[in-house]
């Protein structure tokens, strides 16, 4: 008797199972799009770009810099009802390198490293779509719209504030010296040359 309800109970389990699994994989993009911080807005990036073997992102100042600027750009997207967002890009060859590099800078929203300039972060904002110059350390500050809908997650209008690129500017970033537009001027370097540099003071 106990095994003719074994029998009985296997065509069941299975049915159960499979259901489980079709709706699992049947989940619409719209549970995807309930992520935190994926949601349709407008946003600000602050994206910081280093690399564990640059003299110049490795100096005793540059967390303290990076956290003055992380305050302003923070800031400014409040001002402008803009979603805040934390990149990290590090040039280094060595993953592992580069990931310890940018934890010296405390959380970020997302993180590139590998493959140094070929990294896809810095072909984007460095070498395609957003150029400048490739130096590091640098810092830019660029506003764009997530659209997270039915039809999948993309960006529109993704523009450039302003970059600052080495310490210099920086520091004059970082001070108030160099100051964050509040979103209607654009600062593209359309034209500036992206040459690979070691390091930029």
């Amino acid at each position: 008797m106990r095994r003719l309800l074994r029998v009985l109970w296997l065509p069941l389990i299975f049915a159960v199972s499979a259901a489980i699994g079709f709706s699992r994989a049947n989940q619409t993009s719209s549970v995807v799009a309930a992520d935190v911080g994926a949601e349709t807005a407008d946003e600000r990036l602050l994206i910081y770009i280093g690399s564990s073997t640059c003299d110049f992102s490795n100096t005793d100042e540059i967390v303290d810099v990076v956290d003055a600027i992380r305050a302003r750009a923070s800031t400014s997207a409040a001002e402008v009802g803009r979603r805040f967002v934390r990149v990290g890009i590090a040039k280094d060859h060595v993953v592992s390198a580069g990931l310890n590099h940018l934890a010296k800078f405390g959380d970020f929203d997302e993180v590139m490293t590998g493959r140094n300039w070929a990294n896809i972060g810095l072909l984007k904002y460095v070498y395609e779509g957003l150029r400048g110059i490739a130096a590091t350390p640098q810092v830019l500050l660029v506003d764009r719209r997530l659209i997270n809908d039915e039809t999948g997650t993309r960006v529109d209008s993704e523009q450039v504030l302003v970059r600052a690129s080495g310490l210099v500017e920086m520091r004059e970033l970082a001070s108030g010296a160099k100051s964050i537009p509040l979103g209607n001027s654009v600062a593209r370097s359309a034209d500036a040359p992206a040459a690979p540099s070691r390091g930029q003071q």
